[in-house]
């Protein structure tokens, strides 16, 4: 009796061995891919930087067919796709079966489950989906077009006046503009409360959100019940939680304190807070639209301002075509945009160039879809297909691929810039030689901008500057209604700006 016990109880050993070490492995039917280890699978080799050029070199991963390849990510599985053809197909014909997303812990222990970035397939999700496509209709956005074209103003006042802060000037200018359109507040300082904090914030969520940055919980589940002192990252998810909620919610009760106050301003969150009164719904919509519409807005900027010192050839290209359209005497305006095919061309290929988030967000896949659209055998017991992830580098020759990512914000700064502006290298105290320009030194995450860089500002003659001047007073009717609320400091700074 004993050594059956015995027996039996090595034969359930080596059985829950065998079933362990197989985790982490490729399964025959899935598409080729990297060396897998034990239980790991591809975790030890998981790109933590720049995952959007390991992924799209094959040749590092593992052999790419039919443009796909499988990393297997302890238990699961996750497909990387490289290939225009393959991606369309699964993400146009076949929308219904690509439009979850795979559970992600860490993003619903910060948000709750209320990002519409991060969530899945929900009711949640269905509601604030729909609540976004109401803000930003055609009709909508158009409402918005004056306080837009004032904030546009202050960057080139602000060039004018301190050229060398550029770089801050821009990523004001970006969260101003959206919290002014969102919650009804600008921001005439970088210092703004609103805006110091919101960087702040962004930078731990962007820090949180980057793989390989904090354990693979949705892989390695077992990581969640770590306690408290072995597990750090429980720390910054929960800090990050309530910095965001401070200020997304802070934000919607000052538009719903105005609203009382009866100095509405039309923004988009004062009808929000009407119909998702005491919701937490309508906080993380109008955080959720400010992270789409501040960072990666001031990226693209200084990526485009980057790229004109950088290529002056087509600077001139862009200026001189601005000359011809719309002269010396005014700015350009919305209207003398489809009379400048070049200037089109440069805002699509910045975005082509640099683009802010070059790594998109995983998409939960059945098995099923892969099947149907690559012709692999796929067993029908297999777990979801958990990453679909397309690498724009794969085509950065190719910029026929990609559509028309023209926003109104940035057609009207990438206009005033190019009209106002020139752009060079800085020069060289000691030698008097142009500082070279490095074009490759960006942020490494899930977004991407470039660190801090130095070019020279000069406006192109005083006629330019004196006309960007007179835009920037004449703009302050439009910027009252969204300065109610400011800080004292703020309200002095405003002062001290205008004649």
């Amino acid at each position: 009796m004993n050594s059956y016990v015995r027996y039996s109880a090595c034969a359930i050993f080596v059985w829950m061995l065998l079933k362990v070490l197989r985790v982490g492995r490729r399964e025959p039917f899935l598409p080729p891919g990297p060396a897998a280890v034990p239980i790991l699978g591809n975790l030890n080799i998981f790109p933590k930087l720049e995952a959007h050029f390991k992924y799209a070199k094959t040749d590092g991963m593992g052999a790419s067919i039919r443009g796909l390849y499988s990393t297997k990510m302890g238990p699961g599985t996750a497909i990387v796709i490289t290939d225009a053809t393959v991606l369309k197909d699964l993400m146009d014909k076949r929308s219904l079966s690509t439009i979850d997303r795979p559970p992600n812990y860490i993003a619903d222990r910060v948000t709750g489950g209320m990002s519409m970035v991060m969530s899945r397939y929900t009711e949640n999700w269905r509601i604030l989906r729909r609540a976004s496509h109401e803000i930003l209709t055609q009709s909508a956005c158009a409402r918005h077009m004056a306080i837009q074209r004032a904030e546009s103003s202050q960057p080139l006042h602000d060039f004018l006046t301190d050229p060398k802060g550029f770089y801050t000037h821009i990523r004001r200018n970006s969260a101003s503009v959206i919290l002014s359109v969102l919650f009804g507040k600008r921001a005439p300082r970088f210092e703004t409360k609103e805006v110091s904090d919101f960087f702040e914030v962004q930078h731990m969520w962007e820090r949180i959100l980057t793989p390989g940055s904090l354990p693979p919980i949705d892989f390695l589940p077992f990581v969640k019940w770590m306690p408290r002192p072995l597990a750090r990252w429980k720390d910054v998810c929960d800090e990050t939680r309530r910095r965001q909620r401070n200020l997304y919610f802070g934000l919607l009760r000052e538009t719903e304190e105005r609203v009382a106050n009866n100095y509405e301003n039309g923004c988009f969150m004062e009808e929000t807070s009407r119909v998702w009164n005491k919701s937490r719904a309508g906080g993380y919509l109008g955080g959720v639209m400010i992270e789409g519409g501040s960072d990666t807005t001031s990226s693209w900027v200084q990526s485009l301002i980057l790229a004109l010192a950088a290529f002056p050839e087509a600077q001139k290209k862009a200026q001189d075509e601005i000359d011809k359209v719309v002269g010396a005497d005014r700015l350009p305006t919305p209207d003398d945009f489809s009379e400048l095919p070049y200037i089109q061309a440069v805002i699509k290929e910045v975005h082509r160039w640099r683009p802010a988030a070059p790594l998109p967000s995983l998409t939960e896949l059945s098995t099923k879809s892969l099947t149907e659209a690559t012709e692999f055998q796929l067993a029908r017991q297999s777990s979801s297909i958990t990453g679909v992830c397309f690498t724009i580098q794969m085509y950065t020759n190719a910029p026929k691929i990609f559509g028309r990512p023209l926003a109104a914000e940035r057609m009207v700064n990438t206009m005033n810039l190019v009209w106002g502006f020139n752009y060079g290298p800085e020069i060289d105290e000691k030698t008097g030689k142009p500082i070279p320009i490095d074009t490759w030194n960006y942020a490494k995450g899930i977004l991407t901008c470039p660190e801090p860089f130095m070019v020279t500002i000069t406006p192109r003659s005083k006629q330019h500057a004196e006309a960007l001047e007179h835009e920037f007073q004449a703009s302050s009717t439009a910027f009252a209604p969204y300065e109610i609320g400011l800080g004292d400091e703020d309200k002095e700074f405003i002062k001290s700006q205008r004649v």
